[in-house]
C-alpha cells in the first residue's frame, strides 16, 4: 500500500481502520491541482474538487495546507490507470513503462454567480491564452469520516497538460501525460551546433529580462500583427526575435513573439486574437540571434546583452557533406 498524507491529528492506524470498515455511503473526494508554468502564469495553482463544497487538507506532493474548491470548475478524467506489468503473453513489461496519455475534459463557471478565473482572466479566456501550457497536474483522492472530515489521501496521477483538443464557450478538452513523458527528452541537451546552445534570459545567458523589457503604448491605427510603437529606437535594439506581452485592451496577457522593427512598428510572427487598441500598454523584451561574438564582424546580439562570455556553441564543426 502507498504511504498515504494524513490530515489533523489521524494516525496511518486511522487511516486504515477508516479504509477496513468504510460503509459505501463514506465520502471520498478527487482532488485536482493545476500548477501552472508558462511565462506571465507561472506561480499560479489551482486547486479544484469533484465535492460540492471546499475542503482543506494537506496536498499530498508535501506543499502544504491546500484548499479545494467545490463547485467551481469541473474536472472528468485523469483515471488511474492499473496494470500487472505483463503483456499478454506474461513476458511483455512494455505496458508498465509506457507513457499514459488521457484526455480530460474541464468545465469552469460551474456557479454562474462566481465566474472561474485563472489570475483574473475568465478561465476559457486564459487556457486560450496558453495558461496551462506545460501545466503540472496531479489527482488525489481523499478519504473523510462520517463528519466529512478528511482522514486521508493518496496521489493518483503526477503528470504534464501536453496539448489543447478542443476549446469551446463552455468547455476545453486537453491531453495530458504522465511523468513517464519526460523520459522522451533527446540525450544529450548540448548538440554541436554553430549557435548558442542557450536561449536568451536563461540561466545560462544570464542576462536579466526585467533589465531590457521597455513598456510602451500601441500608437494610432494597429492591427492583429502589427504594432505601431514610436518607443523603440531600430538598430540599436536587436527587436528581431524578442517577445511583447499586452498589459491592457483586448489582448491582454497574450505574448507573441517579435518578428522585425523599422522604426515605427513591431511585426509580430503570429497575429493576435483580439487587435489592441491605440493606447493599450505592452512590454516588450529584446531577441538574440545566438550568433558568434567572436566572429570577424560579427552582428551577434550577445554583445548588445554583454554577455560574450556566455556564449557557448561549436561553429567550427564541419559541415555534413564534408564527410563523405
Amino acid at each position: 500500500m502507498r504511504t498515504p498524507t494524513l490530515a489533523g491529528s489521524y494516525t496511518l492506524t486511522d487511516f486504515r481502520a477508516l479504509l477496513a470498515a468504510r460503509p459505501f455511503e463514506t465520502p471520498i473526494a478527487e482532488a485536482f491541482t493545476f500548477r501552472l508554468t508558462n511565462q506571465q502564469w507561472s506561480g499560479i495553482d489551482l486547486h479544484f474538487t469533484n465535492l460540492q463544497r471546499d475542503f482543506t487538507a494537506p496536498a499530498c506532493d508535501g506543499s502544504g495546507l491546500t484548499t479545494y474548491r467545490g463547485g467551481d470548475v469541473g474536472v472528468d478524467g485523469i483515471r488511474l490507470k492499473l496494470s500487472s506489468g505483463r503483456g499478454s503473453n506474461g513476458n511483455d513489461p512494455s505496458v508498465s513503462i509506457e507513457v499514459d496519455e488521457q484526455t480530460v475534459t474541464l468545465t469552469p463557471n460551474l456557479n454562474v454567480d462566481v465566474p472561474s478565473t485563472i489570475g483574473g482572466v475568465p478561465f476559457l479566456q486564459a487556457v486560450r491564452q496558453r495558461a496551462l501550457d506545460g501545466a503540472v497536474i496531479q489527482r488525489d483522492r481523499w478519504f473523510f469520516d462520517e463528519n466529512y472530515n478528511p482522514v486521508g489521501g493518496l496521489k493518483m496521477f503526477y503528470g504534464f497538460a501536453s496539448s489543447i483538443d478542443k476549446l469551446s464557450r463552455t468547455q476545453a478538452v486537453l491531453k495530458v501525460k504522465s511523468a513517464l513523458v519526460l523520459l522522451n527528452i533527446q540525450m544529450p541537451r548540448n548538440l554541436f551546433q554553430p549557435n548558442c546552445v542557450y536561449t536568451v534570459y536563461s540561466s545560462g545567458c544570464g542576462a536579466d529580462k526585467s533589465s531590457f523589457t521597455q513598456h510602451g503604448a500601441v500608437g494610432s491605427s494597429p492591427s492583429a500583427s502589427v504594432i505601431p510603437w514610436s518607443g523603440g529606437v531600430p538598430g540599436s535594439t536587436p527587436w528581431s526575435n524578442g517577445e511583447i506581452f499586452f498589459e491592457s485592451g483586448p489582448a491582454i496577457n497574450q505574448t507573441r513573439s517579435i518578428r522585425a522593427f523599422d522604426g515605427a512598428n513591431l511585426y509580430l510572427t503570429y497575429p493576435l486574437t483580439a487587435a489592441p487598441i491605440a493606447g493599450d500598454l505592452f512590454a516588450a523584451a529584446p531577441g538574440c540571434n545566438r550568433a558568434d561574438p567572436l566572429a570577424a564582424g560579427s552582428t551577434s546580439d550577445c554583445i548588445f546583452f554583454s554577455r560574450e562570455g556566455a556564449y557557448r556553441a561549436t561553429p567550427r564543426v564541419p559541415q555534413n557533406e564534408l564527410g563523405l
